[in-house]
């Protein structure tokens, strides 16, 4: 059996194969950050002979603290099984998975005190997996550059967190039941999913700094009543521009006070309530939202089960003569209509 003193050490045999159960000897606070890899047999012995894993080699660089670790894991696809479980750990102040692409597993790493940054850009998607990085109260910065699906759970759960920066360019969609959660991230300047096109659920509401949602090829929400969910943040802009349906869920953006611009271009079907009231909407974008929500499904009115929308309030500007005429047209549908100035 080989004994180390050091991670360093440590690293020098990452491509040796050893016995199961005859592995080399870790540091106790080493092993003691990755319990949750499977891979750790005991706390003494390290079985790297799995074939699964036979690309794969892990790295761990110290921190200036004693105990604390900055994690480096590379290697090629494999199946690490029931993932990795960071949770709750206060040791752990960085985590890079940058070469691994494919995996069947979850990436758990929420709860996080000292975490400062979660980078996985080399990662692509899970076969059956999820990503758990919520509240992380040190973490600044979550990127999967590369990732294009999940395929459970919540699906990506970053919410209540410090993150200034949440990078996902390629990310496209959540398969089953899962959607992204980005809510009371209240550092978060901005978020743009400009890949992203199917998810169940949408809830970046409690964003108090950021200024820009971007999802432009967003087609489809479909939870029942948390299906968009953007209120009380700092939103100056929305576009989803060819987002067509809200299937089961509601249409909420309330309470945004420096909201000026929305683009729902291509929407047709919100059957939960639509709530954009405390907004900042002059008369032009008023009109221009009452007008898809009273012609947009073929000339027609949007199909909804609530029929229930709220324009009012905060700075929301009145509707002019063209926004009433298609209040006439909401109301002679069914619909309750709430707006600035009473009409």
């Amino acid at each position: 059996m080989n004994r180390f003193n050091s991670v360093r050490d440590f690293r020098g045999f990452r491509d040796d194969r050893f016995a199961a159960g005859s592995g080399p000897v870790l540091p106790a606070n080493f092993v003691d950050v990755i319990t949750g890899n499977p891979s750790i047999a005991t706390p003494e012995a390290v079985d790297w002979t799995r074939p699964d894993e036979t690309t794969a080699t892990q790295t761990s660089l110290p921190y200036t603290t004693e105990g604390r670790y900055k994690f480096d894991f590379v290697g090629g696809d494999f199946d690490w099984g029931s993932g990795f479980n960071w949770s709750s750990n206060a040791n752990i102040e960085r985590i890079r998975i940058n070469e691994l692409q494919t995996a069947s597993f979850n990436l758990e790493a929420h709860d996080c005190a000292n975490c400062t940054q979660i980078e996985m850009d080399g990662f692509t998607h899970t076969t059956s997996g999820r990503i758990d990085a919520f509240n992380n109260s040190s973490a600044t910065r979550f990127s999967a550059a590369a990732l294009t699906y999940l395929t459970s759970g919540v699906g990506l759960a970053l919410y209540n967190s410090a993150y200034t920066e949440i990078n996902i360019p390629s990310f496209e969609e959540v398969i089953g039941l899962g959607g992204v959660d980005v809510s009371d991230c209240t550092s978060l300047e901005s978020f743009s999913a400009p890949a992203m096109h199917t998810v169940k659920f949408i809830r970046a509401d409690g964003c108090t700094a950021a200024t820009s949602f971007s999802a432009p090829e967003l087609l489809t929400v479909n939870v029942a009543g948390a299906a968009f969910e953007l209120q009380n943040s700092g939103w100056t802009s929305i576009d989803v521009q060819k987002l067509t349906n809200i299937i089961t869920g509601n249409l909420r953006a309330h309470s945004c006070s420096a909201l000026a611009s929305m683009n729902i271009d291509a929407l047709v079907q919100v059957n939960g309530v639509i709530e954009l009231y405390n907004c900042a909407f002059p008369e032009a974008q008023v009109d221009y939202l009452l007008g898809i929500f009273a012609t947009n499904n073929a000339g027609s009115p949007i199909t909804s089960v609530s029929k229930n929308i709220r324009l009012d309030g905060g700075t929301n500007a009145a509707p002019s003569a063209t926004g009433e005429g298609h209040i006439d047209t909401l109301r002679a549908d069914g619909w309750t209509v709430t707006v600035t100035g009473g009409y």
